[in-house]
């Protein structure tokens, strides 16, 4: 979080230069149409001081709403509602505001704007700055050069919504900064270069719903400060992370079955000491894909009673769904950072997952902690055992020297234990390094002299072959 904080800062120093060093100084332009039906951005006469210019503040405070259908809009700020209401429709051309917009700017105002085609470009966006905003877009793209702030102020709401074909590009987005913020996605595409922050202050409440579409970003903080609330409704969300999905003290998570997100060289942080505000990793599944050269951190929170049915339960942080590998190689180490159980010490968590998919290149390294899966016939994972039924042994054997020497493919990837996409040695010392671990009763193990001399006859008999 540290990082995070240290970026952010040299970037708005970096921001704000830009912007103090502007020379040009602009005009106050208020909207005065009548406010019962909409009128034309481009006509002089809708101004009291002229259609606004690129270094102009533009006010719509009287009620009134303003139509872009075409041309292109500019203006150095624009303000939706600064003390009463205003509003904007864009259905096509391009707006085009250098500094900030706001919609909702003081206590007791009220700002709109909606989007359904054409590009809006904003160095900053404020939806409920100190007042009450709302950004309903469809279609056309929204690029926000810095921040969007949905519920800026203590007291202030915002709510966005992003559905049909529109497109959202920012640098970071804050779903309740000091206020209430909702971004409620049923289609398009969300991507964010740096970060997205669910809840960022005391008192904040931030909440993110997702039933369609598609949704990037590089770290996502739920409850970053304040309270953060992420709602997987549909199974259809197309979720990425690949920096950090952190869920902090005050992160909730709620899913429906089905739901995944894809961590594409993603750490997995979990803060919370609240198994039931995390009931939904029960339903979800985690996706690691960050390739052969990336291996990510993953929290172990849940309390550790072995490889019983009683550890398996949404009140033991159980995650649904660990999959290792999809579009690229998957790699993970457990942690323990943080003390999910309350009972003062950390080393001693546990992962408990329904299912444990290992594809091509995939491992885990225990790093002292414990892994179980299947909860229908609970299992312990031994980073030896090539046929993940719980007990390192002959059939784990037979696994590896059945592919000895291939590369991966075409040999079978539950022969590559040590995930480099060949079959050999490394792969060999790790069923030996683990030979006779069970999940049960350990059966009397075959003594290594014994072991080691039957692996080299069988080793010598393929090379004849």
């Amino acid at each position: 979080m540290l990082r995070s904080r240290m970026l952010e800062f040299s970037v708005f120093c970096a921001v704000v230069l830009v912007f103090t060093i502007a020379p040009a100084q602009g005009e106050y332009t208020y909207w005065q149409h009548e406010p019962g039906t909409p009128g034309d951005w481009f006509d002089p006469s809708n101004w009291d001081n002229g259609v606004p210019t690129d270094i102009d503040t533009a006010l719509i405070d009287n009620g009134g709403t303003a139509v872009i259908a075409g041309g292109d809009g500019q203006s150095e700020q624009l303000r939706l509602g600064s003390s009463d209401t205003g509003s904007v429709l864009q259905s096509g051309g391009t707006n085009t505001i250098s500094n900030c917009m706001y919609l909702g700017k003081e206590s007791g105002s009220q700002g709109t704007y909606e989007l359904s085609e054409g590009q809006l470009t904003a160095s900053d966006e404020k939806v409920g700055y100190g007042g009450m905003g709302t950004f309903t877009q469809t279609g056309g793209l929204n690029t926000i050069g810095w921040i969007l702030d949905i519920g800026y102020e203590s007291g202030s709401q915002g709510t966005y919504e992003l559905s049909g074909d529109g497109q959202i590009m920012s640098w970071i987005e804050r779903i309740g900064w000091s206020g209430t913020g909702t971004f409620l996605q049923s289609g398009g595409t969300n991507t964010i270069s740096y970060n997205l922050r669910l809840g960022s202050w005391s008192g904040s409440q931030g909440t993110y719903e997702i039933s369609g579409g598609v949704l990037e970003t590089s770290d996502f903080y739920i409850g970053w400060n304040g309270s953060g609330i992420l709602n997987i409704t549909s199974a259809d969300a197309d979720i990425t992370v690949s920096g950090l999905l952190n869920f902090g003290p005050n992160g909730s998570l709620a899913a429906v079955p089905g739901s995944t997100i894809h961590m594409t060289g993603s750490v997995f942080e979990n803060e919370s000491t609240s198994p039931a505000a995390l009931a939904g990793l029960g339903n979800l599944k985690l996706i690691f894909e960050g390739g052969s050269g990336v291996i990510d951190p993953f929290e172990a929170a849940a309390e550790d009673m072995g490889a019983v049915t009683e550890g398996f339960v949404e009140g033991n942080f159980l995650l649904d769904t660990l999959q290792l590998g999809g579009t690229a190689a998957g790699k993970i180490e457990l942690v323990d950072d943080f003390d999910n159980q309350s009972d003062g010490a950390t080393g001693n968590e546990a992962v408990y997952v329904n299912n444990l998919i290992m594809n091509a290149g995939a491992t885990i390294n225990l790093n002292g902690l414990n892994l179980y899966y299947d909860s229908t016939d609970p299992k312990q994972f031994f980073c030896g055992d090539a046929t993940l039924d719980g007990f390192v042994g002959q059939a784990d054997l037979d696994t590896v020297l059945g592919d000895w020497g291939e590369n991966v493919p075409p040999a079978d990837p539950r022969a590559d234990l040590s995930g480099d996409l060949f079959v050999g040695q490394d792969d060999l010392d790790m069923v030996l390094g683990d030979w006779g671990e069970s999940t049960g009763s350990i059966p009397e193990p075959a003594s290594a002299t014994v072991l080691l001399l039957g692996t080299i006859t069988m080793l010598k008999r393929r090379k004849k072959t």
